[in-house]
């Protein structure tokens, strides 16, 4: 499979974890690290528009609990505030740009859409379902998304090289790229896909019946199972199966 290298991905992972422990403290951060608990109102949306490592939780019990681990002199200007039903992760003074490693970890009751578009990370923990989740990456952000147990499942990356990761089983997957990004879908089982990509991105994924796919330039659709494919546009790209 041609999607983009596992050393990109093993380095994302173990940036991600020694992060927890060797970060070291940038312009405002004082590098006196603790960890800050706050209640909001439940959420089923996430928005993250600043480099944090987010990690969401399902848990009805906990929903609108939300933990930060950082710089004790720069938890204050980490600003989570839900309204109707969206979580939107920022820093209120825009000034303060330089901080040593964030980590939210988020509950709700349900989650229905994430949108990240400031180069961070976000991941599921645990198990998760519903009838319909929207992922929209913006950027050059991490998305990953495990045990997924949807009816329709939708990811999308419209700027950058980002990549999100997916697993799982849903009735109908949507992947969509603009540029140069990678969805890796190959672990997300679902009945029928439909792949879009626009310029040179790459997607992976598991369809059982049915395959279309879409692409204008030279970004390529990598498929496991055995479904029925359509495949139209312009380039070179093409939807290639994968062998076990």
């Amino acid at each position: 499979m041609r999607m983009k290298n596992l050393w990109r991905i093993a380095a994302v992972c173990c940036l991600f974890s020694l992060s927890l422990f060797s970060a070291q403290a940038v312009g405002d951060a004082n590098n006196k690290y603790v960890t800050k608990e706050i209640k909001v109102d439940d959420f089923y949306r996430v928005k993250i528009n600043t480099a944090f490592n987010v990690v969401y939780h399902h848990s009805k019990d906990s929903a609108g609990l939300i933990r930060i681990y950082g710089e004790e002199n720069i938890l204050d200007e980490v600003k989570p505030v839900s309204k109707d039903g969206t979580l939107e992760i920022k820093f209120v003074n825009t000034a303060k740009r330089e901080y040593g490693v964030i980590i939210l970890d988020v509950y709700s009751s349900d989650l229905q859409e994430v949108q990240s578009d400031a180069g961070g990370v976000f991941e599921t923990s645990g198990s998760l379902s519903g009838s319909e989740l929207d992922i929209l990456l913006m950027g050059n952000g991490l998305v990953r998304c495990n045990k997924l147990d949807y009816g329709i499942v939708k990811a999308r990356i419209m700027t950058g090289s980002g990549d999100i990761f997916l697993s799982g089983t849903c009735r109908e997957a949507r992947l969509s790229i603009a540029g140069s990004g990678e969805i890796k879908g190959h672990e997300l089982k679902a009945r029928d896909v439909n792949c879009n990509i626009t310029g040179n991105g790459s997607i992976g994924c598991w369809a059982e019946e049915n395959l279309k796919a879409f692409i204008t330039g030279k970004g390529d659709v990598y498929y496991k199972g055995k479904p029925t494919v359509k495949k139209r546009g312009i380039g070179s790209g093409r939807a290639i199966p994968l062998i076990d």
